[in-house]
């Protein structure tokens, strides 16, 4: 692969908070802002925002009515749910 040096100005800051997501994920500079890139053109291409605290929101939504129907229609799965999405998780969505 040819990689191309790109030069941009950040920020004190942003500078920060990609140091701290760089040190968090044990990775340099440059991996964290490739990680950032490759995550946020697609959604910015798209026309796209993401809203964490809206997403989270959504997912305790879904969360808690799926653990009211499982526990009221399938009990004997409530207890297996924690340990299906696990593997789920693993299965769909591990960092490679």
């Amino acid at each position: 692969m040819n990689n191309h040096h790109v030069t941009f100005r950040l920020s004190g800051s942003d500078l920060a908070a990609l140091d701290n997501f760089a040190r968090k994920r044990g990775c340099s500079r440059s991996e964290a802002t490739r990680l950032v890139f490759r995550f946020g053109l697609p959604l910015a291409d798209a026309s796209h925002t993401f809203n964490v605290s809206r997403v989270l929101l959504i997912l305790e939504q879904l969360s808690a009515s799926m653990d009211l129907i499982v526990t009221r229609e399938h009990p004997d799965y409530a207890e297996r749910i924690i340990d299906i999405a696990q593997e789920r998780v693993e299965a769909h969505h591990a960092q490679r």
